[in-house]
């Protein structure tokens, strides 16, 4: 058989639209903060080719546990702000990734003191 499963050494991965990081400058600043930041949660950056959504001044992140979900992240967000949504996404059942405000709330609020 010439296909065959591997396991991955992350728990996620987050996709990020290479155009939009070099169109907004994001690619120096926030590529390696990220990637810092997410290794240790055992989730993984990988730079893809466009997404197609080209959002002007903003990057688009795309997590592998919330497969029906887009994020749009804006130049000058800080890095804090997008780890702490990115591991505050409510997965429940339905599976849809979606974010609680309580949650959102709670994770801002984690970044900005830390």
């Amino acid at each position: 058989m010439s296909l065959f499963a591997v396991r991955a050494k992350q728990s996620a991965t987050v996709l990020v639209c290479q155009k939009c990081f070099k169109r907004t400058g994001a690619k120096d600043r926030l590529s390696g903060p990220l990637k810092r930041a997410l290794k240790p949660l055992g989730i993984k950056l990988v730079k893809t080719r466009c997404v197609g959504l080209c959002p002007k001044n903003a990057v688009v992140l795309h997590d592998s546990r919330a497969p029906r979900q887009w994020t749009v992240v804006r130049e000058g967000t800080p890095t804090g702000d997008v780890v702490a949504a990115l591991t505050a996404v409510d997965y429940g059942v339905s599976g849809t990734g979606s974010l609680p405000d309580s949650a959102r709330a709670s994770a801002l609020a984690a970044a900005k003191s830390g």
